[in-house]
């Protein structure tokens, strides 16, 4: 199946809401752990990209509480949602709006779940990884073989989901690059980088190392 193109940025309030209020307890759980396992930074800093609400970024603070944690994401209504999350629980979570190829940071460790796929280009996300830490956590989708098996992961992952995050579900699955694509990135962007994962059924790819 060949990748379907998703807008890079969510820019409308509702599908921002349904995306907040969506179905991730199963993603947040196995983000820490994969954390747990191929990073466990306790301490410094770390940026994410593509953060959207923040959701990923204070359960890791609960987790890990001595890290400094930005967050990058260029939908203005993502942010200005998270924001008021950060204000209402006392974070130590920095969220900014910005695009990618304006982001001017460093940290210890840079990660990003569930966005490589939104973006169309991704020389544009590698090289902002590249400039801001040697270190790298990538958690993300994989494109499933056809469109059946996407709808069936919604199905069974999304089932008391709103009927718009489905839908956003599902074009992000089939916006997701495959594990071959994947593989091409990091070759292509000479990456000393490794990817492992479930790209079965649940159709999740981990990149992690230390770029050299």
């Amino acid at each position: 199946m060949q990748r379907h193109l998703e807008p890079e940025i969510m820019n409308e309030k509702n599908q921002v809401l349904a995306f907040h209020h969506g179905s991730r307890d199963y993603g947040i759980k196995g983000f820490l752990d994969f954390y747990k396992k191929y990073v466990n930074l306790k301490k410094g800093k770390v940026v994410d990209l593509g953060c959207g609400t923040g959701s990923y970024l204070f359960a890791l603070e609960t987790q890990y509480p001595d890290l400094l944690i930005t967050g990058y994401d260029a939908s203005e209504y993502m942010i200005e949602l998270g924001q008021t999350i950060v204000e209402n629980i006392s974070s130590g979570v920095r969220l900014r709006c910005e695009y990618f190829k304006n982001v001017k940071d460093s940290a210890d460790c840079v990660i990003s779940t569930n966005t490589l796929h939104h973006i169309h280009d991704s020389n544009i996300f590698w090289n902002c990884v590249k400039n801001i830490s040697n270190n790298v956590f990538i958690m993300d989708l994989v494109r499933p073989k056809n469109k059946d098996i996407a709808k069936k992961i919604v199905g069974q992952l999304a089932e008391k989901d709103s009927e718009l995050f489905k839908n956003d579900y599902y074009n992000s699955l089939l916006a997701a690059f495959n594990a071959d694509e994947l593989r091409q990135q990091i070759l292509d962007t000479k990456l000393n980088l490794i990817i492992e994962g479930n790209t079965d059924f649940l159709q999740v790819a981990i990149i992690y190392g230390q770029i050299q």
